[in-house]
């Protein structure tokens, strides 16, 4: 990626397109726990993730919206810390 005051662009290999590099990404962030990330910035978990987070943590971790991700990191930690 290069960014600059005005513009971010896609710096990929020669061969790969935009779309490949998108598909690449989404099929790795299942390794993550990530199921999707909708157009809103929101993040929905997969549902190992969802079933872990509830065990763990008593908290089934659907998702997590751009707005609320502050709320929901100090949440968990929280319940970490008393666990």
């Amino acid at each position: 990626m290069l960014l600059s005051r005005n513009l971010i662009e896609l710096d990929l290999p020669a061969g790969v397109t935009r779309e490949m590099a998108i598909e690449v990404n989404r099929r790795a962030a299942r390794w993550d726990g990530i199921a999707s990330v909708e157009a809103d910035g929101t993040i929905r978990f997969t549902d190992s993730v969802q079933e872990v987070s509830e065990r763990a943590l008593g908290m089934r971790l659907t998702s997590v919206s751009p707005g609320e991700q502050d709320a929901v990191a100090s949440e968990m930690l929280e319940r970490a810390r008393t666990a």
